[in-house]
């Protein structure tokens, strides 16, 4: 049963950081970024939302992690 639980763990952290940066990239080409420098902004903040949300922050702003 607790691997279900990691599995829910990892599948609300991706959606959840999916959703956050959704529209980073439209953003950065706005401000007039090339593509390569927008998909690597993207990816940067992606990652660094992951990892916050992989914290004890992320528990408090995904109760469904603290399980």
């Amino acid at each position: 049963m607790k691997n279900y639980y990691k599995v829910g763990e990892e599948l609300s952290k991706a959606y959840m950081t999916m959703l956050t940066v959704n529209d980073i990239y439209g953003e950065a080409k706005a401000a007039g970024a090339a593509d390569f420098d927008a998909a690597v902004v993207t990816a940067g903040y992606a990652a660094m939302e992951y990892a916050l949300l992989s914290t004890d922050i992320g528990k408090w702003i995904l109760p469904e992690l603290r399980a």
